[in-house]
């Protein structure tokens, strides 16, 4: 006859067993909480492409790295805790253009640091290999450049479709152990060589949800806001804004939403980057501080002076264009925009040259008396 103490024996060995399934169940179905990828895209902005393309077998190839401070803090109402306090990561991302319309784009991330407590020993203090991404994008509208690799101005979209290769660790949130896939759309538009806004839109489609205790994470909406500007005062550097995020419009946790501010600084085919920022809500991925450094090597078009505008149309290649609104696509420099020989800088009407015989004060107008 079986005893009451080997029935409760029994009964106990089967509560931890599932106990034990369970954790490993939810180990295995935890979100990858690695969104943030750099695009190798000179032309782009931080993380968005933006509409533009390189051009045919045009492109680049960069490493980032990448750390964050608190991207979880999340506290389940036993007590138990998942936190990643420290995280580094590093990326390696290319993007190589096909023909005049579309793009290829590489992103392999790897974490070599994770710190923070969390609901079981060693679960987040590990390093390793999170999930890499490949896509395609294409420009279906939009001015197409002159020349292969540069900014056409004015508006442009373009559709992405990504995916994610379920490689990597699940248990330090950088895989969700299946694969996903996107679906974006990126509008842009350029009011100046160099200078412009984005708008990306798309969905996040998960073939499984994945779980951060009783908190799910289904589909979800992206979305994505970018602006670089280039400073006229100092060639080849540009200021990139961006702010992005996703949600499964269910709860906070699953609504993270993060901004970055910084700078691209070109030397020739290289591009130095740097960014720092931060998350606007509690969403889980959504750091508390980010601080980014990249390199880029891009093979684009030739631009000596550094203007923006390629040496093959550039009718100045050795010195930059002036960007003051009159013929700024010719690629030189107009110190007197209107030819009534006074210099734009010292001319009170640059761009209107005063008929001969009635600018005798030579400030550039008419004077009142000729009106």
């Amino acid at each position: 006859m079986v005893s009451l103490r080997s029935i409760a024996v029994l009964g106990c060995v089967f509560a931890l067993l599932s106990t034990g399934a369970t954790a490993s169940a939810q180990v295995g179905r935890r979100p990858n909480l690695d969104p943030f990828r750099p695009t190798a895209d000179t032309e782009g902005f931080l993380t968005l492409p933006g509409a533009t393309t390189p051009g045919h077998l045009l492109g680049g190839a960069g490493v980032f790295l990448d750390y964050t401070y608190e991207s979880l803090v999340t506290i389940d109402p036993s007590g138990a805790s998942r936190q990643i306090d420290h995280r580094l990561s590093a990326r390696f991302a290319g993007v190589l253009g096909l023909f005049r319309w579309g793009a290829l784009h590489l992103d392999v991330p790897l974490v070599l640091a994770n710190r923070g407590p969390s609901i079981d020993a060693g679960d987040v203090s590990r390093a390793g290999m999170s999930d890499p991404r490949l896509s395609a994008r294409a420009r279906v509208a939009g001015r197409r450049s002159e020349v292969p690799g540069v900014t056409p101005v004015g508006a442009g979209l373009a559709f992405e479709l990504g995916s994610t290769i379920p490689v990597g660790s699940s248990r330090a949130f950088a895989s969700e152990n299946q694969p996903t896939f996107d679906l974006l759309a990126h509008l842009d538009y350029y009011f100046a060589p160099g200078a412009g806004l984005s708008l990306s839109l798309g969905w996040l489609f998960r073939p499984n949800d994945r779980m951060i205790f009783d908190e799910r994470f289904d589909d979800a909406f992206l979305f994505g806001v970018g602006m670089r500007l280039p400073i006229p005062m100092v060639p080849n550097l540009t200021v990139k804004l961006e702010v992005r995020g996703s949600s499964t419009f269910t709860s906070v946790l699953t609504t993270p939403v993060e901004g970055e501010i910084g700078v691209a600084y070109g030397v020739g085919p290289v591009t130095i980057h740097g960014y720092f920022g931060t998350g606007f809500t509690d969403g889980a991925g959504a750091p508390l501080a980010r601080a980014m450094l990249g390199l880029v090597v891009s093979r684009k078009t030739k631009d000596q002076d550094g203007d923006g505008i390629p040496d093959a149309v550039d009718k100045c290649p050795l010195l930059p264009e002036d960007f003051d609104g009159f013929e700024d696509d010719d690629g030189c420099e107009d110190p007197d925009n209107d030819g009534d020989f006074i210099m734009d800088d010292e001319d009170l009407c640059p761009d209107e040259a005063p008929p001969e015989g009635t600018d005798l004060d030579e400030d550039g107008c008419i004077d009142d008396e000729f009106r």
